[in-house]
């Protein structure tokens, strides 16, 4: 359940902080680079690391809940 959650929160994530630089990138196709472009540059770059140490979290647990063995009942033995 905890990798599920930490892959949503990746997704969420990049949908604050990565998607709207995208989107200032884009921008810059049409206008001038702003002075300060390093600035945008390094947010991108710092949330893209984040979202992946976030991800690499999240699919780790996910593969350790399907390795971990769950503890099952016993069987009930009718004579």
């Amino acid at each position: 359940m905890s990798g599920a959650l930490l892959l949503v929160l990746a997704f969420v994530s990049w949908i604050l902080f990565v998607a709207p630089m995208n989107a200032e990138f884009a921008q810059w196709l049409t206008h001038p680079v702003p002075a300060n472009w390093a600035r945008y540059r390094d947010q991108w770059e710092c949330a893209h690391a984040i979202n992946a140490v976030i991800k690499l979290l999240g699919l780790s647990l996910l593969a350790l809940s399907v390795l971990v063995e769950i503890p099952k009942k016993k069987a009930i033995d009718y004579p």
